[in-house]
């Protein structure tokens, strides 16, 4: 599906509304179902290696995207007792997906550069709860962020920072 243009992060489904009857996903599968297309996608062992049209449909998807992942990944917070290390795991895999969509973007000019920042920023007290919880891991995610300034994304990291 990412290859094609059509990949979807992962939803929580409810038991009626999945088609196998079987409820949601676990929220560590979910996450790292969330990660994997960011590790893919700009990975030179990863198939395609060298057809722009798959790559570009591929950072389209991620595009796409961007606000239900971002979304999953701040329900991090809400998801068990063990609160701390999933807060880092979902940072890091924060940092992970604003790495791919900042290079996304490349393959993908006529794309509003500050939309993911936007999205981002509309979680603002769900990324500060997370950030405090795994304060080593948000600054991963600054460092991202920081490399948006060429981006001409002002605005928006002064916001988000």
């Amino acid at each position: 599906d990412l290859w094609l243009g059509t990949w979807a992060p992962p939803l929580p489904a409810a038991a009626e509304v999945s088609p196998e009857g079987g409820g949601s996903l676990p929220w560590t599968v979910r996450r790292e179902l969330l990660a994997l297309p960011v590790e893919l996608l700009f990975c030179d062992r990863a198939l395609p290696l060298d057809d722009a049209r798959l790559r570009q449909a591929a950072a389209g998807s991620l595009l796409d995207a961007c606000g239900t992942a971002f979304a999953e990944l701040m329900d991090a917070t809400e998801q068990g007792a063990n609160a701390e290390k999933e807060s880092q795991s979902a940072l890091r895999a924060l940092a992970q997906w604003l790495g791919a969509l900042r290079k996304a973007l490349c393959l993908q000019p006529v794309r509003d550069a500050a939309g993911p920042l936007r999205i981002l920023a509309a979680q603002g007290e769900r990324l500060l709860a997370l950030a405090r919880a795994a304060p080593a891991q948000a600054f991963e995610v600054v460092q991202q962020l920081a490399r948006w300034q060429q981006c001409g994304c002002g605005q928006e990291l002064a916001t988000l920072l």
